[in-house]
């Protein structure tokens, strides 16, 4: 009788896929159902977002050019 070789497990590669498909969803559910519930709340939490991703391209720009300089 041959050997073979038996997987205990399958890492979870599907399992973890599934999930991260129901949370993306999860989020696009609930980010539109905010939109349609509070568009004014909706429009100041992106102005926030975006201003906190210029604030950070800012420090980081200001970081490299005291590097260089």
């Amino acid at each position: 009788m041959p050997w073979r070789r038996v997987a205990l497990h399958d890492g979870g590669g599907e399992v973890a896929a599934v999930g991260k498909q129901g949370l993306v969803l999860l989020v696009v559910a609930f980010a539109a159902f905010y939109l349609l519930t509070e568009p004014e709340g909706a429009a100041d939490a992106i102005r926030g977002a975006f201003g906190a991703v210029m604030e950070a391209f800012e420090q980081i720009v200001r970081f490299i050019s005291r590097l260089f300089a």
